[in-house]
Formats: structure tokens, sequence, C-alpha cells
């Protein structure tokens, strides 16, 4: 199918790259394919267990028989033949099967990695999935770990993904950023969770166009981990609302409220709306009333709050116009790098060869 987007996923062993591309394919009602199977299916063919070793053999025999890329050229005749608009396809695991990937499907393909900080969060989840071809000891994972890597390369295939998804915490914070991969690729606006109590925003509340909180972002809270992923949020005060979404308007920025959720800076900008009648005469934060800073810090610390659940939002400091100036200069350079990286692997792959 000449329009069909392709999702890959990569990752190392006890990553968690099936349960994200079932996840995908749940949640987008489309199809999965899995590299691993395509290996397997020549194992039961040829008459062989299906140990991991016999698995790596024949990985390495077809490899040097017809291409690092074959079982992902088999795949994706398979995934063209189900005539679906989008398909996820699991386990990609060589350069080579990447390159392939961009090739075919140029910018209609994204590429997602796994990344799990601790090597033995990964080994402990291979223990309780009790899989007979999984180590049982940690000297053995160690060992698998090292085979495939020089067998895949999968390090420098991770370092290929466009976006990554860290997998160290509970299962439901795994499918929550799972949920966010599926908003950026398709471009929809995902209904979140309802407000608990009947409070509203006490200003408009939006995004930065062509921002992206990443690692310039997170440098500037001393205790994040990483950027959210996401567009810088602002709030822009007006006089009077804006009763619909969808609109852009130019705002005059004065503020920051420095926030972390659940380790990822999640900054919001205060701004005031430009040529507002009321609020344009604002340069830095001490310029509106305090009462207002204080409303919007009460907001954002109780907008994300759950029914017996401790609040994740943790509010920093509040800050004026030049540590809001050096957040939002972040968020564009974040997105600059985000999307230079992506335009030159797509560039970089596109004539290249298997």
């Amino acid at each position: 199918m000449a329009g069909m987007r392709v999702i890959a996923v990569t990752g190392s062993n006890g990553s968690g790259k099936d349960v994200l591309a079932e996840h995908l394919a749940r949640r987008c009602d489309t199809p999965v394919f899995s590299l691993g199977d395509a290996v397997r299916e020549i194992a039961e063919e040829e008459g062989v267990d299906r140990t991991r070793e016999n698995l790596h053999e024949i990985s390495r025999q077809c490899f040097a028989e017809r291409g690092r890329d074959v079982f992902v050229r088999r795949i994706i005749e398979q995934a063209e033949q189900a005539q679906a608009n989008a398909v996820v396809i699991s386990g990609v695991r060589t350069p080579a099967e990447v390159r392939t990937l961009r090739r075919r499907f140029g910018r209609r393909f994204l590429l997602a990695a796994v990344r799990v900080s601790d090597p033995q969060t990964r080994f402990e989840r291979l223990r309780r999935r009790n899989d007979p071809r999984d180590p049982d000891t940690r000297e053995e994972f160690d060992r698998q770990e090292r085979a495939e890597e020089e067998l895949f390369g999968l390090r420098q295939t991770h370092d290929m993904a466009d976006l990554e998804i860290r997998n160290d915490g509970p299962l439901e914070d795994f499918h929550r950023a799972i949920d966010r991969l599926i908003d950026k690729v398709t471009g929809y606006m995902r209904v979140d969770r309802p407000q608990r109590t009947s409070s509203l925003p006490p200003s408009l509340y939006g995004f930065v166009p062509r921002t992206y909180c990443a690692e310039r972002v997170a440098k500037l809270s001393d205790d994040a981990e990483r950027g959210d992923g996401d567009p810088l949020d602002i709030c822009v005060v007006s006089e009077r609302p804006v009763s619909r979404s969808e609109v852009i308007l130019n705002a005059k920025v004065i503020g920051v409220i420095q926030c972390i959720d659940d380790e990822d800076a999640d900054d919001k900008i205060i701004g005031v709306l430009e040529n507002d009648p009321f609020w344009s005469y604002a340069e830095d934060l001490s310029d509106i009333p305090d009462v207002l800073v204080q409303r919007l810090r009460h907001y954002f610390s109780t907008y994300k709050n759950l029914p017996r659940k401790p609040s994740r939002m943790d509010i920093r400091q509040i800050a004026g116009r030049d540590r809001a100036m050096a957040v939002v200069k972040a968020a564009m350079d974040d997105y600059q790098e985000y999307y230079r990286l992506i335009d030159e692997r797509t560039a970089a792959t596109t004539e290249a060869r298997p």
C-alpha cells in the first residue's frame, strides 16, 4: 500500500519492545509483524529447535547468504500484503534493517527504541517471564548480551531511532509513554483524563509551536532526568477568554513555573496576550498580581491529581522573564536538534545500501 505508515520497534531482551508493539497495535488497530517470528519460522521449516543459540546461528547464516536485512525484507512483503494503513514491526535489530525500512517508506517510517537504564532490571524481567530460552544467571545474561551485540549491532541500531521510550518503572507508566508516542505519530490530541474537580485553568493554556522539551530543557532543572518529550506549555493571561481551541496567538513571555512531573521537566511558561488592553503593559512576572500567579501555581500543583495516589507534580520555583526566555530558547533548540536528527537520518539512509 503506497501510503502505509510503518512504526518499528527496537530494544534489548527484556526491555519491553513486544509490550510496546502490542500496545501500539491495540491502540491504533494495526497488525503487528515480528522479525523474531520470521527467524522462528525458518527454524520450524528446517526442523531446528528454537533455542536462542540456534536462532542466532540461523540469523548468522542468513545474513551471510542473503544480506543483513533478509528478515525485514520478508516482513515488508507480508506487511504490504496486509493492505493496512499502518503496521507495527517489532524486533528490529540491525542497522541494515533500519536503512531498508527508511529507504522503502521514507517519512512514513518511524523507529522507536525502548531503553531500560539498568540491565539488572531487564534480567529480572526475563527471569519472571519464565521462558526457557532466557538466561538463568546474570553471567549467562551478560554473555547473551555480548553475543547479540556482536551479531546484530544493537547499540548502533538504537542510535538510529527517531525517538526513545524509557521503561524503568511500572507498566502503567510505560503504557502512558506509549500513548504519547501514538499522539506524535497520528497528530491527534488525546484526552488524558477528566479533571477530578470543577477547576479550570485560570488563563489560556496551550503550547509554544516549534518547541520540544528534551535534553536542554532538562538541564535547566536540577532534579529532572529528562524533558517530558512534548512541546513547551504556556499560560497566556488575557482580558477576555478564548472559547475554542486550535487558534494561534501572539504572546509576550513574562515568567515561568518550573515543574517536575515524575522526574520529567514540565515547565509552564507564563505570558500575556500581545496588545491586550489590560495586560500588554506587563514586561515581567512582577508586573501582574501575585494572586494570579498563585492561582496558576495551585492549578498546576493539583490538575493531575488522581484518587488515592500522590501527586506527581513538584513545583520547584516561579521565576521571571529571564529564566523563562532561557527555557523557551532551550525548547526551541531541542526542537531543532530533534528534527534535524530525524531529517539527517532519513537523508543519510535514503540512498544507502543494506
